[in-house]
């Protein structure tokens, strides 16, 4: 009887486990060959059971209070504002999403800005002009984080901003990167780098947009498909010197909202699980001394 209990209660567990993520950002992995950082898959040995990658960093969330912006609503009630921005998942309706790093002062890399690839459009010598920071996006909303984790890991420090669909780059940059999505199996196994050799940039040019008004998103009153990170980046990675946080800082200084920190099913909370689950069966077979 004793034994039978405990295995109720290890399926109980089981059942009433939240699905979120103990690693960042939830899987299944996009991670390719070139990304940068450490892999994904050690995520809990580097970081712990609840901790993520971006826990000790001075990054914050741009904006008050606890509201999120509808992409991020879901992910913000699982895990709060700070994990949200910088993990997703995000919802954007399947029409992908696009982030811009600008320069931000004080936290500028020790070597200048990296990679300045875009201008807007509301300049007069935009198509001739990178200087306004780093574009990236996709079509595919699964690529968010992937993309985040990569470019921290990377040291493209800044003020990142993000907006939902790939399409209103249209008018509003002469380029932006692309990030193609991976899909798990010899696609994941053989990726070499998912933001190179796929011939997707935004190459659209201002000039063919000319008769557009310019409409930045992220200028908008409600916002509503946009938000913002300050301090974007590994301080490390960058070569920045910034005081680190420590966890628990990092958390209550930017989102006063709940942050569970539950584990996805085929991520490492399951080897967790599956292991105690193992050690009960092997209780239940034991003859009883």
């Amino acid at each position: 009887a004793a034994r039978l209990g405990l295995l109720r209660c290890a399926v109980l567990l089981a059942l009433t486990l939240p699905r979120a993520s103990a690693v960042a950002p939830e899987g299944p992995s996009q991670q390719c060959a070139d990304d940068a950082g450490p892999p994904w898959v050690d995520d809990v040995e580097h970081f712990g059971v609840h901790g993520d990658y971006f826990d000790a960093s001075p990054a914050s969330v741009v904006g008050d209070g606890d509201d999120c912006p509808a992409p991020l609503a879901t992910a913000c009630a699982a895990k709060g504002k700070r994990a949200a921005f910088l993990a997703g998942p995000i919802d954007c309706d399947e029409k992908g999403w696009f982030c811009r790093i600008a320069r931000q002062d004080g936290f500028v890399p020790s070597d200048g800005f990296r990679d300045s690839n875009y201008a807007h459009c509301n300049r007069t010598d935009a198509d001739e002009s990178d200087a306004d920071g780093h574009c990236h996006g996709s079509d595919s909303d699964s690529t968010y984080g992937w993309w985040v984790r990569d470019h921290w890991f990377r040291g493209y420090a800044g003020l990142l901003t993000c907006c939902c669909d790939w399409q209103a780059l249209k008018g509003l940059t002469n380029r932006c990167d692309y990030r193609r999505p991976v899909a798990s199996g010899k696609d994941l196994e053989t990726c070499r780098d998912a933001n190179e050799d796929h011939g997707m940039s935004y190459e659209g040019t201002c000039a063919a947009y000319a008769d557009a008004a310019f409409d930045d998103p992220a200028l908008r009153h409600d916002g509503a498909s946009c938000w913002s990170v300050s301090k974007f980046a590994d301080p490390e990675a960058a070569g920045i010197e910034e005081e680190r946080t420590t966890k628990d800082d990092s958390r209550a200084a930017t989102s006063a909202a709940p942050r569970s920190r539950p584990r996805a099913f085929g991520g490492p909370a399951t080897f967790f699980l599956t292991h105690a689950l193992w050690n009960l069966s092997r209780l239940w077979w034991q003859p009883l001394l």
